[in-house]
């Protein structure tokens, strides 16, 4: 009788990929379930995620180049009070676009409040 052959990916009756030998939870014979778990959710989730990810590291950088500084609650109180009138304009422009009457006459106005 003839052996029959499972195409590459597919899955023996053992649960092992034919191709690579991992089992399809993501666990490896030898492996830890926990990091094959987090490194399948990065590969899937990293278009989604990849923003807030790299938001992270940047904040993490200059936190460690401060060497803490950062991340005070005072220079936090300071950096809200002095982007305070770009986070009013922000939410009135995110109003305009939500609500969907986008009009570039609205782009104008904080272009004359700087000056």
């Amino acid at each position: 009788m003839s052996e029959h052959v499972l195409p590459p990916g597919s899955y023996t009756s053992s649960g092992k990929d034919t191709q690579s030998g991992n089992h399809p939870d993501g666990q490896t014979p030898g492996g830890s379930h926990l990091s094959g778990t987090m490194g399948r959710f990065l590969r899937n989730n990293l278009r989604d995620y990849g923003m807030f990810i790299s938001l992270i590291a940047i904040g993490l950088f200059f936190e460690i180049m401060t060497n803490g500084t950062l991340l005070r609650p005072l220079n936090l109180t300071n950096l809200i009070l002095q982007n305070s009138y770009i986070v009013v304009m922000a939410l009135g422009m995110l109003l305009v676009i939500i609500s969907g009457h986008i009009d570039l006459s609205v782009a104008r106005s904080p272009g004359l409040l700087e000056r």
